[in-house]
Order: C-alpha cells, then structure tokens, then sequence
C-alpha cells in the first residue's frame, strides 16, 4: 500500500492540461479564483442533483473544482475546459444547454402553439358547418304550449 505523502506527491508531479490542446497565457493570480468560480459554476456535478461544482460538497465535485482551478492556473479558457469535461463526462455535465440546442429549449413551445392552433381550427370549422349561412338558428319547440307560442311572437 503507497503512503498518502507518496500518492498525493505523484499526483503533484503529474503535468496539468488537456491533452491534444494549448493553453493560452495563465490569468493574473489574482483573477484564478473568480475564473475557476465562473467555469465550476457552469458545470453540474455528477453526484449531487442540480448543484454545480461549484456548490457542492461531494468528494466529486471537490476533485473537480480543483482540476478547474489547475486548468485555470495554467491558463485554459472557459471553453477548452468545458470541452475537456464534456468529453469525459458527456453534455449533460454543463448546466446552461450549448446555443447549438436551442431546438430542444423550443421544440415544446412550438409543438404546443400548433396542437393549439389544430384545435382552434377545428373547433372553427365544426361551427361554420353547423350554421353555414350564419343566420340565426330558431330553437325547436319542446311541447304544444310552446309551439304556439312562438307561432304567436311569429306573426
């Protein structure tokens, strides 16, 4: 079994960065904390339900507020970042949806305003065919009583 020292040395001499990608120049020390804030908060742990990683305490998400502030660090933009952990957690791991899926935010609406509009046109044209010429329809008499007393208002 490796000592905790000795794990935790290893993974300290290992390089951080995204494979197969440049960093640009590494942000002024004093903007890392706001920029990995920023890129933790847009990502959902994978833990924790609806929380970012940047709120939540998960062992996780901890572990991936630190590779956000090491990507930071070393100067990854915002983008680059959320590609590398798309990549290894899949889409869903970002919690506002790409503008590329605005069809998937719409798709509902649009559906529901034609189901709408189908059901207006409908109702519309049961009505024009009941009464095509769009004059008044007289009530049929229920009862003998009745019958002459429209017969009455009639004349």
């Amino acid at each position: 079994m490796i000592p905790l020292w000795m794990a935790t040395a290893a993974l300290a001499a290992e390089p951080v960065g995204i494979p197969g990608v440049e960093p640009g120049p590494p942000p002024p020390a004093d903007q890392v904390d706001a920029n990995t804030r920023e890129v933790a908060s847009g990502l959902r742990c994978p833990v924790c339900q609806g929380l970012s990683v940047a709120d939540s305490s998960s062992k996780t998400s901890i572990e991936m507020h630190l590779t956000v502030r090491e990507l930071v660090a070393a100067g990854y933009s915002k983008e680059q970042i959320n590609a590398f952990f798309v990549s290894r957690y899949g889409e869903w791991v970002l919690l506002a949806p790409e503008s590329s899926h605005w069809i998937v935010w719409l798709a509902p609406l649009l559906v529901g305003g034609l189901g709408i509009a189908w059901i207006g046109s409908l109702v519309v044209g049961s009505r024009k065919k009941s009464n095509p010429a769009g004059a008044p329809v007289a009530p049929k008499p229920s009862d003998d009583y009745e019958r002459q007393l429209l017969a009455e208002v009639d004349e």
